[in-house]
């Protein structure tokens, strides 16, 4: 989980000098509250 968390923070650190960065980010979370199955 390590490797996710520092992905997510990559992503929202780079969200804030890109308007993409945010769209990655929410794309993200939505993808992390499903099931992987």
């Amino acid at each position: 989980m390590k490797v996710l968390e520092r992905g997510i923070h990559y992503i929202t650190n780079y969200g804030k000098t890109s308007g993409m960065g945010s769209y990655a980010y929410n794309h993200l979370l939505v993808n992390r509250k499903r099931p992987w199955k």
